[in-house]
């Protein structure tokens, strides 16, 4: 079974679904969860969900989740 321990939701109007869905999979190795803007309909939301996932991934260096 995987064991993730991060979750990135591509399109922030689905956060509550995601996150209902990890709760009733039981997985309990999530330690850290985000959503983050849908690059849909141009480049400026483009740029958004890349600035965005930039954003995430160095949080994630950061607070060592990532690096393992």
């Amino acid at each position: 079974m995987l064991q993730p321990k991060v979750v990135i939701t591509v399109m922030k109007v689905l956060e509550k679904e995601v996150l209902e869905a990890i709760r009733l999979s039981g997985i309990d190795s999530v330690a850290y969860t985000k959503a983050i803007a849908f690059p849909a309909h141009g480049k400026t939301n483009a740029d958004k969900c890349v600035n965005e996932l930039v954003a995430v991934l160095e949080e994630l260096l950061e607070i060592g989740v990532l690096g393992d």
